[in-house]
């Protein structure tokens, strides 16, 4: 996964779930423009109760995602971004680097990415693997769509 977003639980039993919004499906191929978002996953609390949260720790969201930055001499640049709230968290953005020469699957936090075609304009890959955990530490569901 591209960051583990843990949902503290102040109480015991599930107070509700979290809902991961993806816009990628293992194993499918897929384009993307540059400057545009190759991975994007948005993270929202999805209470059962509204008094089942009462510090507000499934309240807010976090998004983070994976940007395509263009290609030079067959290194692709990439920018890792992450959002609280639909703000940009400076501290959480890392601009990488990566030499197809040497190999077409690229790996950031455990995702697996296959590169098929890289130009300045374009990128065309497939997610080939990613932990996608069931249940957050607390126990709480996450429901992927």
């Amino acid at each position: 996964m591209l960051a583990m977003v843990v949902f503290a639980c102040a109480t015991s039993g599930t107070v509700g779930k979290i809902i991961c919004e993806r816009n990628y499906q293992i194993g499918v191929i897929k384009s993307t423009n540059v400057g545009d978002a190759m991975i994007h996953r948005h993270y929202r609390g999805e209470l059962s109760h509204p008094w089942s949260d009462p510090f507000g720790e499934l309240q807010g969201t976090t998004s983070v995602e994976l940007i395509y930055g263009g290609v030079a001499k067959n290194v692709i640049k990439v920018l890792y971004r992450e959002y609280s709230n639909n703000l940009a968290r400076p501290a959480f953005s890392q601009e990488l680097q990566y030499d197809l020469d040497e190999s077409k699957i690229i790996v950031f936090r455990n995702t697996k990415i296959e590169i098929s075609e890289a130009t300045n304009n374009k990128l065309t890959f497939k997610v080939v693997e990613t932990p996608e955990p069931q249940f957050t530490p607390k126990g709480i569901p996450i429901i992927y769509r």
